[in-house]
């Protein structure tokens, strides 16, 4: 649908791409009208003082092993009986006096009641310390939003009219937050405050200061639906880069009947035949062939076992997949050759595995043998087919086939045949679609999350000698998410632009190949294809041209020209029709090429004036 509205709508690229996922490629949704403005953020400073939980570890546990048990009066008897050297126990001691473990009673060091209770449950506190947490939020919606410095939605302010519903902006400095919405807000923040899986004892919290204001833009689409016969609106929040029901509904609940109002009286009574014509039309295309889809089937016994097996089969694109454990009695040769066949048919699997709070306390590991041997199937242009990683303190079993069917119950996919002796398990099948796409969104989270951290190392290293498999690797699992499109497009900006910084220009290449190979236009196939073109290096644009129109099914590669960044180029995309017609051949790894005085070109974002 997009491509259809670049006559009439901005030449903003990401205004186009917030339309379209606005309306969904749905023909029966009409826009009625959109508007802009803007939210309030606050950057809050929080001081906390806290102390870290750690595993005791076996000479602390000797010191407090002596201390319950033995009558010492000085730290060189314990010393001499530990064979270590005082200064040690000195500051071990020392520091657990400081945490009250230990006190001393009539000269005689003993364990106090929070020591025993330390030394009964395997960990200790260390000393408390002091430390700011810093954390942007959004104040209408009442929760924290994670800082992205690449945000182009959110600035000190913009020339736009505040939320029209908008009570008195609530602003938390001066106040001290409960423990548990502190913890909230880093959670929600994307902060990282308790590191290595390390619980913190929060002691105290300070009153909050306010550092800094800043604006978000919010984008407001105004729909009808001409099947349901009503109205809604479509609200893109800037803060927080998604769509915002809480927006959506009151909106829609406060204007929703006069937009309607005035929809009938425009459209309705002037031509009343032709509309419900049309809807007719529309509602019988739509409701063909679904009037017996169950949306939600229970399964049981062997039959979760035989369905689960079949969704590889089942998927068309990718899968997602949460199972807490994995076990070489389940992923043995048999699975394995089953996920290489998957890969085979260009198929894509994300697995998000762990149980324990960290990966040191998992009872229940995959060997790295099996690991490396699921993260070794790719497909055929060699880049990874199946993305494993661990993330920890989840316990439910999920799979999300494409975006069409979920499922859930208490199976462990990946840890349990469930061929023998078959436990009591049962697994819920559903088709709904809201519930498979807020599914989708969740489990994504934790994977673009997981790559924005792996960015910074991979940032760091990529001017040395990275292997560019690396790379490709961390790009293919980011494009072929379905979430959240800016912040990962976000992502993929910062790489693009640091590798054009450090004169990557193959590498570039081969990522842009990727967008291409994988239809993923959004990411910037047109954009990457008008940069060959500015810079004159028509060789590489054929043959990237070539590839889109090989693998991009998603777009009308024909009428590419309309668009805005490639609309002066019409006689170039003439000449690729003509050739077209003739079939040339395709190189899959096309390499750039240099210019006439043997140097590489570098492709750069700004359009030829």
């Amino acid at each position: 649908m997009l491509w259809k509205l670049w006559d009439d709508s901005s030449t903003d690229e990401f205004q186009e791409r917030m339309l379209h996922q606005a309306i969904e490629d749905k023909e029966y949704l009409h826009i009625l009208g959109t508007k802009e403005w803007k939210i309030p953020i606050h950057y809050y400073h929080v001081q906390v003082t806290a102390s870290t939980k750690t595993k005791i570890d076996m000479l602390k546990k000797m010191v407090m092993f002596s201390f319950l048990n033995m009558n010492i009066s000085h730290l060189d008897e314990l010393s001499g009986f530990l064979h270590v050297d005082t200064l040690f126990i000195e500051d071990i001691v020392t520091q657990m006096i400081a945490t009250g473990v230990v006190e001393k009673v009539d000269s005689v060091y003993k364990l106090t009641k929070i020591g025993e209770e330390q030394f009964k449950a395997g960990t200790i506190l260390s000393e408390p310390s002091t430390e700011v947490i810093p954390f942007e939020f959004s104040v209408l919606n009442q929760n924290a939003i994670q800082e992205e410095p690449t945000n182009v939605m959110v600035k000190e302010d913009w020339e736009l009219d505040l939320y029209r519903y908008s009570n008195e902006v609530a602003n938390l400095a001066g106040t001290i937050l409960e423990e548990d919405k502190l913890r909230e807000y880093v959670q929600e923040s994307g902060k990282v405050f308790e590191v290595g899986g390390n619980e913190k004892i929060i002691s105290k919290i300070e009153p909050i200061t306010l550092q800094a204001m800043k604006f978000a833009k919010c984008i407001e689409y105004q729909l009808y639906d001409l099947l349901e016969n009503k109205v809604y609106a479509r609200i893109w929040n800037g803060a927080s880069g998604r769509w915002d029901e809480r927006f959506e509904e009151e909106i829609t609940r406060l204007e929703g009947e006069a937009w309607k109002s005035h929809h009938d009286q425009a459209i309705i009574e002037n031509f009343p035949e032709r509309y419900e014509y049309l809807r007719g039309r529309l509602k019988a295309f739509h409701n063909k062939g679904n009037k017996n889809q169950k949306v939600l089937d229970i399964l049981r016994g062997k039959d979760i076992r035989a369905r689960f097996i079949n969704s590889f089969s089942e998927t068309k694109r990718k899968m997602l997949m949460v199972s807490p454990w994995i076990s070489a009695v389940v992923v043995d040769r048999d699975m394995l050759s089953r996920l290489q066949q998957f890969a085979k048919q260009g198929k894509t699997l994300y697995i998000s595995w762990g149980i324990a709070k960290n990966m040191e306390t998992e009872d229940r590991k995959p060997s790295p043998a099996l690991l490396k041997r699921l993260q070794e199937i790719t497909h055929e242009d060699g880049t990874q087919a199946v993305f494993v990683r661990w993330f920890g303190n989840q316990h439910n079993k999920e799979i999300v086939v494409d975006a069409r069917t979920h499922i859930l119950g208490s199976y462990n996919w990946l840890s349990y045949r469930g061929e023998y002796d078959i436990r009591h398990e049962s697994v819920v099948v559903i088709k709904e679609e809201k519930v498979i796409k807020d599914t989708t969104v969740y489990i994504e989270a934790k994977f673009i999350n997981a790559l924005k951290q792996d960015l910074t190392a991979l940032l760091s290293n990529v001017s040395a000698q990275v292997e560019p498999i690396i790379v490709k690797n961390w790009m293919k699992e980011l494009i072929m998410l379905d979430s959240s499109l800016e912040k990962r497009k976000q992502l993929s900006d910062q790489l693009m632009e640091h590798l054009r910084n450090n004169g990557q220009v193959e590498l570039i290449h081969e990522l842009a190949s990727l967008w291409a190979r994988y239809d993923v236009e959004d990411f910037g196939v047109r954009s990457y294809l008008s940069e060959l073109l500015n810079e004159e290096n028509f060789d590489l644009a054929k043959e990237y041209y070539a590839l889109c129109q090989k693998h991009i099914k998603t777009s009308p590669i024909s009428e590419w020209e309309k668009a805005p960044e490639l609309s002066e180029y019409k006689e170039w995309f003439a000449e690729q029709k003509v050739v077209g017609k003739t079939k040339p051949q395709l190189q899959e790894k096309p390499t750039p090429k240099g210019n006439a005085n043997g140097k590489k070109r570098i492709p750069r974002s700004k359009k030829k004036k």
